[in-house]
């Protein structure tokens, strides 16, 4: 795959220096390298591709809310505020403080939208907002009056990414 097939054109090396700025301009290509490349160039145009690209996979802070049709309409929700998402089959409910809000949705995808350091997946069929748990009790995630399952096999990772240095004991 080349990289211009990604998004973001990039104009190869070439001869014909004023015709191929202005295409290239026109393009808004990231770089332009000529003929004979030196290692240290060529290496120069794919760090500065690299960057371009995964700032484009990095979603923006000012991003913080998705729209998702529930009843026939859509609806905002900002992360802040999630609670948690509960799957459903092929649908996810999502919990917030005043209401709940099923979508036609798999968690996986919402898991995908939603900053990966703010949720956790304590249970195959949950995401939570680690902001919101309230108290952890045996297997029990407590968020506000609702109760989210820890999976035995997720309690350890759970824990870690919760508690992590946050506990005082004596």
């Amino acid at each position: 795959m080349r990289l211009g097939e990604l998004g973001a054109p990039v104009a190869g090396p070439g001869h014909r220096l004023e015709r191929t700025a202005d295409l290239g301009f026109e393009l808004e290509v990231l770089d332009y390298l000529l003929k004979p490349i030196s290692f240290d160039r060529f290496l120069k145009a794919a760090n500065k591709a690299f960057d371009y690209f995964r700032l484009q996979q990095t979603p923006s802070a000012a991003q913080d809310y998705i729209f998702v049709k529930a009843d026939s309409k859509l609806e905002k929700i900002n992360f802040t505020d999630i609670l948690f998402a509960e799957a459903l089959e092929n649908y996810v409910a999502i919990y917030t403080r005043e209401k709940k809000i099923i979508t036609h949705l798999t968690l996986k995808m919402l898991q995908e939208k939603l900053p990966a350091g703010k949720f956790i997946q304590p249970h195959k069929s949950y995401l939570v907002a680690v902001e919101k748990i309230n108290s952890i009790e045996g297997n029990i995630l407590h968020v506000l009056q609702y109760q989210v399952p820890i999976s035995k096999y997720q309690k350890e990772e759970v824990m870690e990414k919760i508690v992590n240095s946050k506990l005082l004991k004596r």
